[in-house]
Order: C-alpha cells, then sequence, then structure tokens
C-alpha cells in the first residue's frame, strides 16, 4: 500500500493505534509524513488560523504517542522490558532539527503579544505541553544517545519564557492568593509558563543551578510563594492543573537553585523562628517544609496515585518533592566526613526539623511518612525514600512501622542491593539515573544501627569486591559494620573479608585513607581493652572521664567547666589533655582509673566514623563496671534513635545539657554519691546516682528498686540490665525480648534440655560463657525466688509414746 501524507489517512493510522499498548509499534509508526504533517498544522496555527476538528484531533493524538512510550518507558517499563526498540526511535521522533524549529516559533508565538485574541484555554496549547514533556522525560531517562542532539535554541526560548513578564504575571497573581478559600482558576496559558516551561527548563541537562545570580533571587522568593500558596489550596490535590504548574515549579527549584547560595539562610532561619528579619530572608522556610511533607507526600491522594504509577503528572510530582527535601539537607553528608573538619562544619538545621516528632510533622513524623512510598511502582520514588530516610529513619520510626512490616531493616537492604546490582552492570554505574556510588552512601547511612549492620551481612563479599576495585565507600561500610559487637565473630567468618584484612592489606598501603580505613576495621573488631599493653590498677583519686565527639567539642569543654567549678573530681580525663604515647592505653587506663565516664550524646557521636573509638569506650566502660552517665548535648537528640543506644542506655537515668535545671540535679547526685560513698567505703564506687527527679524514659525502674523486685516483675530493660552488670554482653541479643517471667521460664527449660547450647552456637557465644551464664541465672533465680510456704518444713512435735498397758 503506497503510503499517503493525506491528513485523512494519517490521522486513520494514528486512530488505529489510540488504545495500543504496543510502544514499539507506536514509536515506529510516527515517522516523517507525521512529523511534516504537525509542522504544517504548528505553522497553521501561529499565523492566527483555525484548525478544523480533523486536524486538532491528528494534533491530539500525535502529541500523546509522542509522551506514551516516554512515559511507559519511565513509569513502568522493568527490568526484564528491552526498551531499546522504544526508545531508538526517540532521536527522530523528539529531537529532529525541523521539528523543535517549529517548537521554538510555538514557544515564541505562546509568549509574545500576538497571543493577545485567542483563548487563554486554547487546546492547542495542551498538545504543545505534552511535545515538550515528552523531551523532558526522554531527559529523564538518561539515554547517553540524547546527549549529543541538546537542542539548546528551544530551550532558551523556554527559559525566556520563564522570566518573560507574561510569565511573572501568573506568579504574581498567585502571590496575591494567600487564603485557602479564594478561588484560583489555572488556564492552558498559565500550565505552559509554570508547569510545561518549568519542568522543561529544570531537566534540561545545561541549566543545572542556573539561577544563582544575585538578580534572580527575587524571583526564587516568587517559585518558593507560589508553591506555599499552592499547597494551602482546598482540595489542591484533586485539580490536576494545580499538580502540574507544582510539579515544574518544584523541579526549578530543585535543579537550577544552588545548595550553596541558600543554606546558611535556611539554617540560621530555621534555628531562630522568632527572627523576623530571618524568616524574610528565607524562602525556604518551615512552613515550605511542612506544606510539601504534611500537605503533599501525606496526602492520600496523592499516594495512592504516585505509588500505582497511575498519574505520570501525580508520580513525577512526589518524585521532585522526595528530591527537594532531600537536597537541602546534604545529599552528600556522609561522603568525605573522614576529610572534613567536623567541628567547623555547618549543621543542617533542617534535617533536625525533618527527624523531630513535634507539631510539625503532626500524627506521622517525616520518615514515616516517607516510608510508604518504598513499595512504590516507580523506582526513582523507591530510591528516593530510600535516600531521605537513610538520614532521618530512626529506632523509634522503626518500632511504630515494625506493627505493619516486621521485616523494614531486611527489606530496606534487600531494596538497595536490588538497585546496586542494576547500577553495577551498565558502563555508567548507573541506574535509570541511579548512581552506584550514592547507593553505598545511602546504604553508609543505614548502618548506624546494629539491625542494619546484621541484615547486611549477607552482601559482606559483594561489599570487599567493591573495596578491591577501588571504591572508598565500601571500605566505610565495613569500618562501620564492624563496629558492632554482636556481628563481629560472623563477619570475621567471611573468608573474603578475612583476606582483605588480613592478606590484601597490603594493595592499599599506597593509598592512605583506604590503608587508614583498614586499620579502622582491625581496631574495631577486638574489644577497645585487648589493644592496651597496660595493666593499669585502680587508683584512689576521684577521677571522672568524658567520652565525646570531636564535632562537640565545645559542648565538651563547657560540660568540663561546669564539673571543674563544682569540684567534684580530682582529675577530669579528656584526650585532649591526658593523651600519653599510645591513644588506646591511655584511653584504657583512663577508664579504669575513672569512677565516672560521661558520655556526651549526639548525633555526630553515634554516627561518626571518624570518631570510631566512642562507641567502643561506652562499651568498655560498661564491662568494666563503672558509673556510666549519659548526657544528651544535642537539644534534638533523641534517646531512641539508635537501636544500640536504647540497649546501653537501658533503663539508666540520663541528662540534658541544655536544660540548667537537669545540670544541677547533675552535679546534685554526685555530690550525694561522694557523701555517701566517703561514709560507707566498703559500698561499690559503681553505686548508681539517688536522684528522684533526673530525666528518664521509665522513674520506676531505678536500679536499686529493680534489685528488690522479684523477678517475675521485671521488664525486658530490666532482663537487659542484668546482663550488661554481670558482663553478659554476648546474651543480651539472643534475650533481648525477654521479661522476667519469660527468663524465670528459660530457667526450668535448662534443667530439661540443651535449649541453651543451640542459642549459644547460632550466636558463637563459647562454652566457658554458657556455663557462667547457667550458674549466674540458677544463682539469681535462689536468691530471689521466695520459697513456697508449703515448702516450709514446720518444726514437728513428738507425741510421747504410751506404754502399752498388761492386763
Amino acid at each position: 500500500m503506497t503510503q499517503s501524507n493525506d491528513l485523512t489517512s494519517l490521522l486513520f493510522q494514528l486512530q488505529q493505534l489510540q488504545n495500543s499498548t504496543d510502544y514499539s509499534t507506536i514509536s515506529n509508526t510516527i515517522d516523517a509524513r507525521f512529523h511534516t504533517k504537525i509542522d504544517e498544522l504548528i505553522t497553521k496555527w501561529i499565523s492566527n488560523e483555525n484548525l478544523s476538528a480533523d486536524e486538532k484531533s491528528f494534533f491530539d493524538l500525535y502529541s500523546n504517542h509522542l509522551l506514551s512510550p516516554v512515559e511507559y518507558c519511565l513509569f513502568h517499563a522493568d527490568e526484564t522490558v528491552d526498551i531499546s526498540a522504544i526508545t531508538g526511535p526517540f532521536r527522530r521522533n523528539l529531537f529532529q532539527k525541523t521539528s523543535t524549529d517549529k517548537l521554538i516559533e510555538a514557544v515564541e508565538y505562546i509568549r509574545e503579544e500576538h497571543w493577545n485574541h485567542r483563548d487563554e484555554n486554547d487546546v492547542i496549547l495542551v498538545y504543545i505541553m505534552k511535545m515538550i514533556d515528552a523531551r523532558s522525560y526522554a531527559y529523564r531517562l538518561q539515554i547517553d544517545s540524547l546527549t549529543d542532539m541538546l537542542p539548546r535554541t528551544l530551550y532558551s526560548e523556554i527559559y525566556d519564557s520563564l522570566i518573560h513578564r507574561h510569565g511573572k504575571k501568573y506568579l504574581y497573581n498567585v502571590k496575591s492568593l494567600d487564603k485557602k478559600n479564594e478561588k484560583l482558576v489555572i488556564s492552558n496559558r498559565h500550565r505552559f509558563f509554570l508547569g510545561c516551561s518549568t519542568y522543561a527548563v529544570a531537566l534540561f541537562p545545561e541549566y543545572q543551578n542556573l539561577l544563582k545570580e544575585a538578580e534572580q533571587t527575587k524571583y526564587i522568593y516568587l517559585l518558593a510563594k507560589y508553591v506555599r500558596v499552592m499547597l494551602k489550596m482546598n482540595n489542591f490535590e484533586k485539580n490536576p492543573n494545580i499538580l502540574y504548574c507544582l510539579r515544574g515549579v518544584l523541579a526549578l527549584l530543585n535543579n537550577c537553585v544552588p545548595v550553596q547560595n541558600w543554606m546558611h539562610i535556611i539554617n540560621k532561619a530555621i534555628a531562630n523562628p522568632n527572627d523576623v528579619n530571618a524568616q524574610q530572608a528565607n524562602p525556604f522556610n518551615v512552613d515550605l517544609f511542612s506544606l510539601i511533607v504534611k500537605r503533599l507526600l501525606a496526602s492520600n491522594i496523592i499516594h495512592d496515585k504516585a505509588v500505582g504509577s497511575s498519574s505520570p503528572t501525580v508520580t513525577s510530582l512526589v518524585d521532585v518533592a522526595l528530591i527537594f527535601l532531600n537536597k537541602w539537607f546534604g545529599s552528600a553528608m556522609d561522603r568525605d566526613e573522614d576529610e572534613r573538619d567536623a567541628a567547623n562544619e555547618e549543621q543542617s538545621e533542617l534535617l533536625q526539623l525533618l527527624r523531630s516528632n513535634d507539631d510539625f510533622n503532626d500524627k506521622r513524623n517525616t520518615a514515616q511518612t516517607v516510608f510508604t512510598y518504598i513499595n512504590a511502582e516507580y523506582d526513582r520514588l523507591r530510591f528516593m525514600s530510600i535516600a531521605i530516610l537513610s538520614s532521618l529513619m530512626s529506632f523509634d520510626d522503626l518500632e511504630k512501622l515494625k506493627r505493619k512490616n516486621g521485616n523494614i531493616w531486611k527489606d530496606i537492604v534487600m531494596l538497595i542491593f536490588h538497585f546496586i546490582n542494576r547500577a553495577v552492570v551498565h558502563e555508567s554505574k548507573q541506574y535509570k539515573g541511579i548512581s552506584f556510588g550514592l547507593l553505598l552512601c545511602y546504604l553508609h547511612r543505614f548502618l548506624t544501627q546494629d539491625g542494619v549492620k546484621k541484615e547486611t551481612l549477607p552482601f559482606v563479599s559483594q561489599i570487599v569486591q567493591y573495596a578491591r576495585d577501588g571504591e572508598l565507600i565500601a571500605l566505610k561500610i565495613l569500618r562501620r559494620i564492624s563496629t558492632d559487637p554482636w556481628t563481629r565473630s560472623e563477619l570475621t567468618a567471611n573468608t573474603d573479608f578475612d583476606r582483605l584484612i588480613n592478606t590484601d592489606t597490603n594493595l592499599f598501603h599506597a593509598e592512605s585513607r583506604m590503608h587508614k580505613y583498614i586499620e579502622d576495621i582491625r581496631r574495631n573488631l577486638q574489644p577497645i581493652e585487648y589493644e592496651s599493653n597496660q595493666d593499669v590498677e585502680e587508683s584512689n583519686d576521684r577521677q571522672a572521664f568524658i567520652s565525646y565527639s570531636h564535632k562537640n567539642k565545645d559542648k565538651c569543654d563547657e560540660f568540663h567547666q561546669i564539673l571543674t567549678r563544682a569540684g567534684l573530681f580530682t582529675k577530669i580525663w579528656l584526650d585532649r589533655t591526658h593523651v600519653e604515647g599510645n591513644v588506646i592505653d591511655s584511653i584504657v587506663s583512663g577508664i579504669k582509673q575513672s569512677e565516672i565516664v560521661f558520655v556526651l550524646l549526639s548525633d555526630s557521636y553515634c554516627r561518626s566514623d571518624k570518631d570510631n573509638t566512642c562507641r567502643r569506650e561506652w562499651e568498655f566502660a560498661r564491662t568494666c563496671k563503672k558509673t556510666v552517665c549519659p548526657v544528651f548535648v544535642e537539644e534534638s537528640f533523641k534517646r531512641k534513635a539508635y537501636d544500640w543506644v536504647v540497649f546501653l542506655i537501658g533503663s539508666d537515668l540520663y541528662y540534658k545539657f541544655h536544660d540548667e535545671n537537669d545540670m544541677k540535679r547533675l552535679v546534685k547526685a554526685i555530690q550525694t554519691s561522694k557523701s555517701k560513698t566517703s561514709s560507707k567505703t566498703e559500698k561499690k564506687t559503681t553505686e548508681k546516682f539517688d536522684s528522684p527527679s533526673l530525666t528518664t524514659d521509665n522513674p520506676s525502674n531505678d536500679r536499686e528498686t529493680v534489685d528488690k523486685q522479684p523477678i517475675a516483675q521485671w521488664t525486658r530493660e530490666n532482663v537487659q540490665n542484668w546482663c550488661r552488670d554481670n558482663s553478659f554482653d554476648q546474651w543480651r541479643e539472643p534475650l533481648s525480648q525477654y521479661s522476667g517471667l519469660d527468663l524465670l521460664e528459660l530457667n526450668k527449660v535448662l534443667k530439661k534440655n540443651a535449649y541453651l547450647h543451640r542459642v549459644a552456637d547460632s550466636h558463637r557465644i563459647p562454652l566457658l560463657d554458657v556455663i557462667k551464664f547457667r550458674r549466674e541465672l540458677r544463682k539469681l533465680v535462689s536468691e530471689t525466688t521466695p520459697t513456697p510456704k508449703s515448702a516450709i518444713q514446720k518444726p514437728v512435735t513428738k507425741r510421747p509414746v504410751s506404754k502399752p498397758t498388761v492386763k
């Protein structure tokens, strides 16, 4: 059959494809004949001629068939689909010079004065926007073959539309509508300027950080204001025009506004909410981030459409919203930690705000809201959810989410490696634009939780191979896993890991950082006291030891001054003033000779690899049965942020450095402890502070009270405390869910079978520790379980035996 350029024939062919899902056929059907015809129709339209019904129908179907294959490849095609047959014709269909030149004319026509006589809702505008969106989505696909076909002139014209007075007019119109009940009508021309053009400029590869000049500041304020007003509109999520424009404006703020230009201003405003000047100088205020979390991401309507990818506009809107959050609290926060000056680094106030559980987040905090997108059909939503959760998700969040999903840590680790395995097979080491290096970085962030370390163990050999390939972040991942005492035995049992740190280490001598990471791993794999060559005698001095992160140096100095002014100790050990010779020897002797160890807790203390002795100091103090006093030196620090911190603190009392009354109570408690020790020298120096007003999550569980309780009344924390007090650290994980009643039942079971030995084998606990545990458990039960009355023998009074009477 002879091919025809006749409109009727071409229209018929498009109609035949209207309900088709064979996107390869659709892409290959659209050839030069269709492009020539659409160019003719655009010429007719910009000449102010009216189009016939068939011509409008052709325009509609043509734009749909350009857009639908790209949408499929981006939002629905999984790794089992070979999309090359679909994307192959993109060069011809989307980036041919004659077609882009004609689009340039259309953009100029929409922007300029001679538009005025046309209807703001002219339907041809919708078709033009679909043709531009198809090109924007194509760039999102990260197809290498498209990078050499950048229609710069077209995108230059689109950018000029953004800053043109007609485009800004719509921003000012919305700015004046600051009441959520005011009615806003969004025309097709409004959508073109603030929905289509913004998104196109944001995704054009050469326009990154475009809005960096001082004269563009006012425009950035207008864009941020636009987002806030739109999100405050009643039922905004039901208005597709609002969602379309929000997607474009947020994408523009994501990709074209440099972080470094605004981070200091954002931090100052969020840290000082009552500073009017700081708020006015900050377009990215608390209100904006709150609305994005509470109104956009927490919307059930938006969530359901995005997770199922039933609406590409909504799915891509959620994508840019997640990217927006991740962008402003620093997407590379952990990658160069060892090279940065941690003490002078500016902390992200936004990160602390998003981690909080305050009214900002209502019933669900940000992490719990974002977690709902982790099962989305669109991989980029899953990836961005992982990116945000890696920095925000706490152990407390896990405990709340576990009610619906008990394998959260495992699911997250499996998902990360799902992406990693698909990224490494590509030459670019990317999967759908997702960087292999970033995936490793996000895994590294999650590894501040011991639960994640355990779930990562099956992938250790894979991580070792990345380390051998020269990936620094892979070694940092192994270093972080090695800090968990529960995983050390299984980690060292891995032959690939063992060979890396013991045999292949010479390969890394030329790279100082990699060699340092190997040495850090070796140190982490053994308790800190094993590194010391000194036999330290106990000191009669009243010495204290301060364990802290160097990032909190200023807070440490202030705390040191409080203790010094109170005259509580003859010596206060700090690494900066008391390290002599071998660092580890000094730390071990410092802790052993101290009666109290103060642990200055902060996120940097718990997350930092640079200060990798922090946790080991705390664990060693517990092993030595020293009195450990946790002090929170960050106002935002949460006791339940990290699983291992929850276990180490248990039901111990803790103090908040920023609470002046807490510091006064701390001093008073130490003074009380000192006077008791002086009057009763036979008491152990590990006696707990006796102060009923100290900060604690459960004041009724003070250790002195617990000691008097029957085992049957013990909570899980009491069982963990008993394990710590008896140096049964290896038993804490197997007994993590045990209450006192469970412990009594375990004692009964142990009398009849070898259950304990099976548990010990699975956790690699030595036989000697098994014997000690059984002995102490029997002793505990016998000492604290009252003897039943029925078992108490009453004294027997012998009755006199009467002699038989002889008759």
